[in-house]
């Protein structure tokens, strides 16, 4: 029979423990997770999953105290490693996106339709960030209508000045 001592709990905890605050720093700027329209559960959540996963492959952690200076400066370093990949993730997605974007219409330039829908795409992305990102925080915007129907009539607007270019 196994037995459960304080150690064994505290090792248990502390190699589990400096995985999850590095894992669940990232998710919080990564693109896509860090979004405020993903849940903080659900980004816990993953991060919890994954940590099980790795679980078993990571190496001895070192045993700290739980009330310990030694501890709040790990768990104070693994959040800043996490949040400084989660944004070096952020970083290179623009680029990674405009070499991609640029190879799409290299390879694809003999097709007259992909460069309007990649301009609308940009364009769509420039007013969301613009117009709908910005004014979700307006006070003249919170207290006077929704914002689904500002966005249906941004669509429409959108819709409406494709047709003009088009005809």
């Amino acid at each position: 029979m196994i037995e459960i001592t304080d150690q064994l709990i505290s090792s248990w905890v502390s190699h589990f423990l400096w995985p999850f605050f590095r894992l669940s720093s990232f998710f919080v700027l990564v693109p896509i997770l860090g979004a405020r329209l993903v849940p903080t559960r659900v980004r816990l959540g993953l991060a919890f999953m994954i940590t099980l996963l790795i679980y078993p492959a990571l190496p001895e952690m070192p045993l700290l105290e739980a009330v310990d200076i030694q501890t709040f400066i790990i768990i104070l370093e693994q959040i800043l490693i996490g949040t400084t990949l989660g944004f070096i993730v952020f970083a290179i997605m623009t680029p990674i996106g405009i070499i991609l974007g640029e190879e799409a219409l290299q390879g694809l330039g003999n097709l007259p339709l992909l460069t309007p829908i990649f301009s609308a795409l940009a364009a769509g992305t420039f007013l969301y960030i613009g117009t709908l990102h910005g004014l979700r925080r307006a006070i003249m915007i919170e207290r006077c209508c929704n914002m689904r129907e500002f966005s249906l009539m941004l669509c429409g607007f959108g819709l409406m000045a494709v047709v003009a270019i088009w005809t």
